[in-house]
Order: structure tokens, then C-alpha cells, then sequence
């Protein structure tokens, strides 16, 4: 699941975005299921800066990502 909050839209300068995600397979010996959180601000029209807050469910591990994304 996902469920992503821009204030004003597309012209919002930031946004936060929550995921759930679980899988369930016969090929792997346990279920994966983290919960994440991030938040992005958007500089110019293709390039953001990021943090991202992941929990691992299944192994009970966490990480934390600062990130610059940019395309051309």
C-alpha cells in the first residue's frame, strides 16, 4: 500500500509518502513486510532532495537514507 500527501498538489514543494509492503511467496522461506516513511522537497522540476525511514518487519532492522535524485 501507498499513500502519498502533496499540500498543493502538483505544485506542492514537498511531499511525504508512507508504503506498506508484504510478500508472501512458497520460494522464500519467510514473509517479507517492512513499513516506510519519506519525505521529499522538490528544488527544480527534476531535482529533489530525499529522507526515507525504513523498518523491516521480518528481520526487526531499520535504516535511514538521505538522498539526491536528478534526471535528464
Amino acid at each position: 500500500g501507498e499513500l502519498v500527501f502533496m499540500p498543493n498538489g502538483d505544485r506542492s514543494s514537498w511531499y511525504a509518502v508512507a508504503l506498506y509492503n508484504r510478500v508472501e511467496s512458497d520460494l522464500e522461506p519467510e514473509p517479507y513486510e517492512t513499513v516506510t516513511g519519506h519525505v521529499g522537497h522538490v528544488l527544480r522540476t527534476n531535482i529533489r532532495l530525499t529522507a526515507e525511514f525504513t523498518y523491516d518487519i521480518s528481520a526487526e532492522e531499520s535504516r535511514f537514507l538521505l538522498g539526491f535524485v536528478s534526471g535528464f
